[in-house]
């Protein structure tokens, strides 16, 4: 890995909150709490997704997404970054927003504008994707297929939570120190133990310790031939809305608070 170097980042109040600009001078701006761009929606066993607003009172919850699905869309989005591994391609925006789907169910990673060829330090100012950044992209700028094995892994917390918006409690500025302490995305509730575990993995804070996608593919392959279910949607209250809301997000954080 190259020699490291200071790294402050540049925060825009526009509605691209998802993305920041790497500076390399250390600026005196404070960061605010990024805001998720997706609608807040309740599933409902008759019409479409509907926001809290519209959803009529005392409505049982039924669910209309088949877990098996979902962990199809995740093997299928490994099996697309398996490719790029292999072709020594890293992509350095991946995530649920960049992930096409047909008619057919078939999931097509999009939008390589960031992509570059094999691994890559970043010397100019562009906008990044912060929230999906692994550490050592935020610190260093330095981007290979191990920092899309991280993104990867947030976008399973995508799909967990059916679109919530990455550390919904913590600001752009303070992000890095959040995961340099060893804090990471909750489980989320309707996600099992072993899923969270392999987001973790992902998450590891050596890109070395990190699974290779094709290693992730092997890993969801056996799990959906052992018939077990990574997303369990029953284990959820009537009242549970997806994305989950702040005070859904902050009860997970802090479980004396549900008491």
């Amino acid at each position: 890995m190259n020699k490291k170097q200071d790294i402050s980042l540049h925060y825009f109040s526009d509605s691209s909150a998802s993305y920041v600009q790497p500076n390399t001078q250390m600026s005196g701006s404070t960061g605010q709490p990024s805001i998720t761009q997706t609608e807040w929606s309740m599933l409902i066993s008759d019409g479409p997704l509907l926001t809290p607003m519209d959803m009529p009172p005392r409505r049982k919850l039924e669910y209309i997404l088949d877990p098996k699905e979902l962990q199809n869309f995740a093997v299928q989005i490994a099996r697309g970054m398996t490719h790029l591994e292999q072709k020594q391609i890293t992509h350095r925006d991946l995530a649920a927003r960049n992930v096409l789907i047909n008619e057919r169910k078939i999931l097509k990673i999009s939008d390589f504008g960031l992509s570059r060829s094999g691994v890559y330090v970043n010397t100019k100012r562009k906008k990044v994707p912060l929230r999906w950044l692994s550490v050592e992209a935020m610190r260093e700028n330095f981007y290979s297929s191990k920092s899309d094995v991280w993104a990867f892994a947030i976008v399973l917390w995508e799909i967990g939570t059916l679109g919530g918006f990455p550390y919904p409690t913590v600001s752009d500025m303070d992000l890095l120190n959040f995961l340099d302490e060893g804090k990471r995305l909750e489980k989320p509730d309707n996600c099992s133990d072993e899923l969270y575990t392999l987001m973790l993995q992902c998450w590891s804070k050596t890109p070395d310790m990190r699974p290779s996608f094709a290693e992730i593919v092997s890993h969801l392959d056996s799990v959906i031939c052992r018939k077990r279910v990574y997303v369990d949607f029953t284990s959820l209250k009537p009242n549970y809305s997806f994305p989950p809301t702040e005070q859904q997000t902050e009860v997970t954080t802090n479980p004396k608070q549900s008491k």
